[in-house]
């Protein structure tokens, strides 16, 4: 089975680059009419196949003699890698769809497709990177060149993703948005992660302004900060599938925050704590989340937004107003069991 998937691997690559050159010569003939692209279905599925928590990954990782299917997928992206869908390749399949959003924001989802291989294989060059023996140069070099080239894809693809949560949220289904943002945040918290220098201003302004930020956790506050900003435009513009996913998304991390410090000395004046308690007020998401006008399934999926600030002691008497406020003017019994 697993020389399948290795059989499956080199299949994608070969279509990816079969529909990069074909999207180049699309270009020079400056057509813009929108092509169905023989790699969409490989990548999702590869990209699924991936996934230890999900399908067959799911299945293997773990109950079946131990086996370790993240050790597996490692060597499933190395054989894509080596059959040719490297991240400029992966990255110039996305690069050449970005101008087709204009006639049809749905391309969106296809640009998707190759943002999470990119964002998986970054992931598998920090952890080769930490693991590798630092004289290896030739290696750690093509591993940051890669990380670097995938920001580039960060910085290409995240204004485009942005317009479409604004301008034609209609076009942005749950999965889409599920996969872009995790996969934008992976390679942007990976890039700051392996101290690329694509993102070292983004790291050192950021550390000028927190200060008490500890450094070692700062590319997770800043990447976590541009997802925040991602989420929120999405509970905002999106339709209701994708402001459901991005409350969902939003509380998971928050929660992930919470645990990971909780036993901090500084206890709940741990500046990450502080940072997100800023974040949430100053962005007014209990107004948007629960106040009035809001939908049952946000408000009954934010209890770990207002969770966060009374954990951490940022609760207020004006989130206290605007939650007494919806539960008596609401007409709709929903909204008060919520």
């Amino acid at each position: 089975m697993v020389d399948f998937f290795a059989l499956f691997a080199e299949l994608t690559a070969r279509f990816v680059f079969m529909d990069v050159k074909t999207l180049k010569e699309r270009e020079a003939e400056m057509d813009d009419t929108i092509p169905v692209l023989a790699s969409t279905p490989y990548l999702r599925q590869f990209a699924t196949l991936l996934q230890h928590d999900y399908g067959v990954g799911s299945s293997m990782h773990g109950g079946y003699h131990k086996f370790d299917w993240d050790d597996e997928a490692a060597l499933l992206v190395k054989r894509l890698i080596d059959s040719g869908a490297t991240t400029p390749v992966l990255a110039q399949l996305a690069y050449y769809q970005l101008p087709l959003l204009q006639k049809n924001p749905r391309v969106i989802d296809n640009i998707a497709d190759s943002t999470v291989l990119v964002g998986r294989i970054v992931v598998e060059c920090r952890r080769q990177m930490i693991a590798s023996d630092p004289h290896q140069d030739a290696f750690r070099e093509r591993a940051k060149r890669y990380v670097d080239q995938a920001y580039q894809l960060f910085v290409a693809i995240s204004p485009s993703y942005q317009d479409v949560v604004q301008k034609h949220p209609t076009c942005l289904n749950r999965d889409a948005a599920f996969r872009l943002t995790h996969a934008l945040t992976t390679i942007f918290d990976t890039s700051l992660s392996v101290g690329s220098s694509a993102t070292s201003d983004i790291y050192h302004q950021h550390a000028k302004l927190h200060a008490d930020i500890p450094r070692k956790i700062l590319p997770r506050v800043i990447s976590l900060d541009w997802k925040f900003r991602i989420l929120k435009k999405c509970i905002v513009f999106g339709q209701m599938q994708v402001r459901v996913y991005a409350v969902e998304a939003m509380c998971k991390e928050l929660l992930d925050i919470f645990n990971d410090w909780k036993n901090a000395p500084e206890g709940v004046k741990y500046p990450i704590y502080r940072f997100f308690d800023e974040f949430i007020i100053s962005e007014k998401l209990v107004d948007y989340i629960v106040g009035t006008g809001s939908h049952p399934e946000l408000i009954a999926g934010s209890g770990n937004v207002v969770g966060f600030l009374v954990a951490t002691k940022a609760y207020t008497e004006r989130e206290i107003d605007i939650i007494w406020h919806t539960i008596s003017t609401s007409e709709d019994p929903r909204v008060v069991d919520a």
